[in-house]
């Protein structure tokens, strides 16, 4: 009996220990807008966001060597470095608060220049000059398209914004939104959704196991640590993110292709940008996830205890 209550004390501890990690400050929460998204106006009260909007098609020419591409242009407000899914390739990563500036991703400047070591020139976008200040690639998930060549450029006047990217937690960005008096987004992804969701599942298949097989000995008591456990997960346990669940339970091929695009296209789809982890946020995920195994697997010692 000790041993067995020994074997649930540490499922319980481990448990709550992953829900905490996966829960921990410091993620990356992305806020997209159907329609109308914040002005540039707006978005300039932000502080730890960047702001950005995609238009495809977008004509770029380098008038030195006369070389002319069509490429995808993010309009941005905010530091650089927050965009997620960029590795610097040359250059220093801009704060996009002046009208000068522009990075450029290594397809463009190779398809434009011919080289990466290119920071300091001119490249003309739509009738206006920029100059380069850093060159990078795709690496890791995104949350913009990133088929085509790509250039970053300070947004206008008139933008109009698809996105809000946040280095903090989403009760924090919410806050500043309603501060700035911007709408709430019509879509919200947070990094920590999927790690939670994945941290909390030990304690469903606990509750499970104990009302689906339980020896006849502790049918009293054990009932009672079920309904304690029920009582645990229905404050802690965190449902799937959005992106997780099929618009239609009919559709079966939904899941297959969720698992294809975590395996095969993690750049390319925004179940996979949940998923996403940076700095520190990936060693408490990895953290997180490791001691949800591990009570899982305490678990198991448990039921064995108790069988015996």
């Amino acid at each position: 009996m000790k041993k067995a209550l020994c074997w649930l004390a540490a499922f319980c501890l481990l448990n709550l220990g992953a829900q905490w990690l996966a829960r921990a400050p410091d993620g990356l929460v992305h806020m997209r807008y159907d329609s109308q998204g914040p002005t540039l106006e707006q978005a300039q009260k932000l502080q730890g966001c960047v702001a950005w909007s995609q238009k495809m098609g977008i004509f770029a020419r380098n008038e030195g060597l006369n070389a002319n591409i069509t490429l995808d242009a993010l309009y941005m407000e905010g530091p650089l470095y927050l965009l997620s899914g960029l590795e610097l390739v040359s250059g220093l990563m801009p704060v996009f608060d002046t009208e000068s500036l522009c990075a450029l991703d290594e397809r463009a400047a190779l398809k434009l220049f011919g080289s990466t070591d290119i920071i300091g020139s001119l490249v003309e976008v739509e009738n206006q000059k920029f100059t380069i200040a850093c060159v990078f690639r795709i690496k890791g998930a995104a949350f913009f398209d990133t088929a085509s060549p790509l250039i970053i450029c300070p947004a206008q006047g008139d933008t109009r914004f698809q996105a809000l990217d946040f280095k903090q937690p989403q009760e924090q960005a919410q806050r500043q939104l309603n501060q700035a008096g911007i709408p709430s987004p019509d879509r919200t992804l947070d990094s920590g959704e999927a790690i939670g969701f994945l941290a909390s599942l030990p304690v469903l298949l606990a509750i499970l196991m104990l009302l689906l097989k339980l020896p006849t000995p502790w049918k009293g008591p054990g009932l009672a640590l079920a309904a304690l456990l029920m009582l645990t997960g229905a404050i802690t346990l965190q449902g799937p993110p959005v992106d997780w669940l099929p618009s239609r339970w009919s559709d079966m091929g939904f899941y297959p292709g969720l698992l294809k695009s975590l395996l095969e296209k993690r750049a390319r789809s925004a179940m996979t940008a949940a998923l996403r982890l940076d700095g520190i946020r990936q060693g408490m995920g990895s953290l997180s996830l490791m001691l949800s195994a591990l009570s899982l697997c305490t678990f198991i010692y448990f039921k064995k205890e108790v069988s015996q």
